[in-house]
């Protein structure tokens, strides 16, 4: 034991302690480093695992509650509710701020549901859009969307109404549209834009399905029954399936009896269809070939932009740019509107 000859404890000199509170920043900094590089990598790898869900995107630093982003709000944006019918929807006249990393805009949906679109004054007939987060316009504030943007730019002669939900696939896409059908109003003509994850949506995928149950909602069942489609209500976890291939036969199956399901019902009622392919989201999302062989042997509109070079907010976030949508607008407006013009009555 050190000692003065006094026998005092001798103290630390000056040049110890600064070695000492040099050390332990050092190790402060280095730790917090570690843990910086771990949370981006935590990050990242949920964006990867997790992007496919519904909502998952927009309330994914709930699931990383270690997590700091000063930039991130965790906080629900306020315009989901559960639903019946498709299990979840929008909540009617609601608005929410959702901000991430990359951008802050703001969601406004009305009385109808529907994300708002440019309002025509006159009779003008509708042109419904139905599909998922593409179309509704993720990530871009409500006029940047590509449905409102041919609602205010390119259609004078048609209102457009956007009742595209984030998360929704096929199934959900059908029941908009029989329910459209069914209105007093019936719409000029139904766009149902698609990705090919859509197929991933449209039965009872375990991955997709406990998903959806993470947020207190349940998901439309179909079956095809006698080759004929059968809505059999909501589904949870209970009723979902392993992820497997014979799953995705399955899906691949009903996903084509719905698109031609609508294309029918809609010309039975003299309302145009048009299906708009989109590029795929992820290196995983395939265009499967004998989907395509038999939708175009149904002889519906087929618009296919799986060429379209696509421009995503960010490698971990593959929803379109404003830019993006900009030439998805242009797109559609060149293809579609000499084709409504010009239909036989």
């Amino acid at each position: 034991m050190n000692s003065s000859k006094n026998g005092k404890e001798k103290s630390p000199s000056p040049t110890a302690i600064l070695s000492k509170r040099k050390k332990f920043v050092f190790t402060s900094i280095l730790m917090l480093l570690i843990t910086s590089v771990m949370e981006i990598a935590l990050s990242t790898k949920y964006f990867q695992d997790h992007a496919a869900e519904p909502l998952a995107i927009i309330h994914y630093s709930k699931r990383l509650p270690g997590l700091h982003f000063p930039s991130e709000k965790s906080t629900d944006i306020g315009i989901f509710e559960s639903d019946p019918r498709y299990g979840y929807n929008h909540i009617a006249d609601s608005k929410g701020t959702h901000q991430t990393q990359k951008f802050c805009v703001t969601y406004t949906i009305g009385a109808n549901r529907a994300r708002i679109t440019p309002q025509k004054t006159g009779e003008q007939k509708t042109v419904l859009f139905v599909g998922g987060s593409h179309t509704f316009g993720y990530g871009v504030d409500d006029h940047e969307a590509f449905p409102a943007i041919l609602g205010q730019d390119a259609w004078n002669q048609w209102s457009v109404e956007n009742r595209a939900v984030t998360g929704w696939g096929t199934s959900h896409a059908l029941l908009t549209v029989r329910d459209a059908l069914e209105s007093q109003s019936l719409p000029e003509a139904v766009i149902y834009v698609m990705i090919p994850h859509h197929f991933n949506r449209n039965y009872l995928r375990r991955s997709w399905v406990s998903g959806v149950a993470e947020y207190g909602f349940k998901h439309p069942h179909f079956e095809l029954v006698e080759e004929v489609l059968e809505f059999q209500g909501l589904a949870g976890v209970a009723e979902s399936l392993e992820d497997g291939l014979g799953v995705r036969r399955k899906e691949v199956a009903l996903t084509e009896a719905m698109i031609t399901t609508m294309h029918n019902e809609t010309k039975a009622k003299g309302v145009q269809f048009v299906l708009v392919l989109l590029p795929r989201q992820f290196l995983e999302s395939q265009w499967p070939p004998q989907f395509i062989d038999a939708i175009y042997r149904t002889g519906m509109n087929v618009l296919d932009l799986t060429e379209l070079e696509p421009d995503f907010i960010s490698e971990n976030d593959r929803h379109p740019t404003k830019e993006m949508h900009r030439r998805i607008a242009k797109e559609i407006h060149a293809w579609f509107t000499p084709k409504l013009l010009n239909k036989s009555p």
